[in-house]
């Protein structure tokens, strides 16, 4: 706006206020747009006032308040992608034991699409949904291996495995022990 006006209308204090105010409310509306409390975080140096009397001030009120704009927007984001983590691990938490359990569906479960889910998981949990769904199946398995007479087949199928070869490979593969060799407490690891 300040380049295509002409410089003696730039400079004019109304014209000045005028773009300090639509900036300031073109900021506002963009972060309401992304779901960020404005009155919570933004803060009273940011309002314009009539202490801005030329173009550099005005340039400078504009960088400062997009900057700020962009900054809130990047926590917003962060925090929102916390969240949908933590719907994520909620629910693997509350239903690890169905062995239907795919990325897909736990994407579907918090209405993001798989890719993004994988990315957010990777970025904010720094291991993968199937690692952490593998770990929490075993973790569950070898509670149950120490504390339940259960048979083997049985502690499978209750954590979501339907093939107890394959939580057998699992289990070893995760622990660096069979199932067995870990109740029997002959392994390195308790």
């Amino acid at each position: 706006m300040l380049q295509n006006a002409e410089e003696e209308f730039a400079s004019l204090p109304m014209f000045l206020r005028y773009l300090t105010m639509t900036i300031y409310f073109a900021a506002i509306k963009y972060l309401d747009s992304i779901g960020y409390r404005i009155d919570s975080l933004w803060s009273m140096d940011f309002r314009p006032n009539d202490s801005v009397s030329t173009t550099d001030e005005a340039r400078q009120y504009a960088n400062q308040v997009i900057k700020q704009a962009i900054e809130l927007r990047d926590r917003e984001s962060t925090k929102q992608q916390r969240d949908l983590l933590k719907q994520a691990i909620d629910f693997i938490n509350v239903s690890y034991s169905d062995a239907s359990i795919s990325l897909d569906k736990v994407a579907k479960k918090v209405n993001i699409s798989p890719n993004y889910l994988s990315a957010i998981f990777s970025q904010e949990a720094g291991q993968t949904l199937i690692e952490y769904l593998t770990f929490k199946r075993i973790n569950e398995a070898k509670y149950m291996l120490r504390h339940t007479d259960m048979r083997l087949s049985e502690i499978a199928f209750a954590v979501g495995y339907k093939d107890p070869h394959y939580f057998s490979f699992v289990f070893r593969k995760v622990s660096g022990c069979t199932p067995s060799e870990y109740r029997r407490g002959t392994n390195s690891e308790r």
